[in-house]
């Protein structure tokens, strides 16, 4: 699941090693589920990877200029979440800078 939020684009990835359909109980006892993952586009590489630690907004902000290209990948870091039998995912913008992202998990329920 692709989204933008504040001028920077991600991609969700719900992972599950079990075939939908397959009942909760059978999945997890004969798994273990891998973890999903938030990615992040990096304008310098043009390569979803990891989340990076600043964005241009937030640095615009503090320091009146976007991240140099040499500087985006510092201090990145993997953002995984353990989320079971990971189905899809939901970015909501609610409004006064209120985002959600929600995890559909079929053995924990939904992440937020």
């Amino acid at each position: 699941h692709a989204f933008s939020s504040e001028g920077e684009t991600y991609l969700a990835l719900a992972q599950s090693v079990c075939e939908r359909g397959v009942s909760r109980d059978v999945c997890e006892e004969d798994t273990v589920q891998p973890h999903s993952a938030i990615l992040q586009w990096n304008r310098a590489t043009k390569l979803f990877g990891e989340v990076l630690s600043l964005t241009d907004q937030d640095n615009i902000a503090l320091r009146g200029s976007a991240v140099q290209d040499s500087k985006l990948q510092i201090h990145e870091y993997a953002l995984r979440v353990d989320a079971g039998m990971a189905r899809d995912w939901q970015f909501l913008d609610v409004g006064n800078g209120v985002r959600l992202l929600v995890l559909a998990s079929g053995s924990r329920g939904a992440l937020v």
